[in-house]
């Protein structure tokens, strides 16, 4: 099973059993057992060192929200380890990869970000479609493909999104007992979303502060 190694020692937390553990000098990735015991890991570590030492196809959903200045999305690396649809959320100037799919948030007028150009109150949400999950037994008002959801919870993070419309994309796209995978995950709201729709969840955050605005989610943890 690959590994990669950490400079520091981590934290571990059981929520399930039936689940292999980190060892004292790097990472196991899951064995998953079945999927009606469902899951939350969450990691402060770099993704892409992260995503090296996953399988292939071990994950069910990868659902994200990269930086827009990031120019090295490698979706190569993001089909290998995903056997369903990636979803990434994007500036419309910028797409980190051919979609299949283009849907839009129309979000809240604000006053920020208007140094360089104008303001930009649309953001992309690119689907890279995998395989035949699609749930098509919603309230059609899920399937416009145009959303303005608000974040209605306090805003802990400066790019959060609303958790209604990441249920809504969870919903969708994937199924009860899936692996949620968020390797860019901020406030974690993914993780919240699949813990709320019975999902899996396995994440990455690389910045120690926003790695501990999830620490209420509990399940297994690896800090720094």
């Amino acid at each position: 099973m690959s590994k990669f190694t950490l400079s520091q020692p981590s934290a571990t937390l059981v929520m399930q059993s039936g689940y292999s553990l980190p060892d004292a000098d790097g990472f196991s990735f899951p064995v998953i057992e079945n999927k009606s015991n469902t899951f939350i890991e969450r990691h402060n570590v770099d993704a892409w060192k992260f995503i090296a030492a996953m399988p292939d196809k071990s994950v069910d959903l990868i659902l994200t929200d990269p930086l827009y200045d990031d120019k090295d999305i490698d979706i190569n690396e993001l089909m290998r380890v995903c056997k369903g649809h990636i979803i990434a959320f994007c500036d419309p100037m910028y797409r980190y990869f051919q979609p299949d799919e283009i849907h839009h948030w129309v979000k809240p007028v604000s006053t920020k970000n208007t140094t360089k150009r104008m303001s930009s109150f649309i953001e992309e949400i690119l689907v890279l479609r995998q395989g035949d999950t699609y749930n098509h037994n919603l309230p059609w008002a899920n399937y416009s493909g145009v959303w303005s959801d608000v974040v209605e919870s306090e805003n802990v993070h400066p790019f959060q999104k609303p958790l209604a419309l990441i249920e809504r994309l969870m919903r969708v796209y994937s199924n009860k007992g899936d692996v949620v995978f968020d390797p860019f995950f901020g406030s974690c709201v993914t993780g919240r979303a699949a813990k709320n729709l019975s999902r899996s969840f396995i994440g990455c955050e690389i910045d120690v502060e926003t790695f501990s605005l999830s620490s209420d989610l509990g399940g297994k943890f690896r800090g720094r």
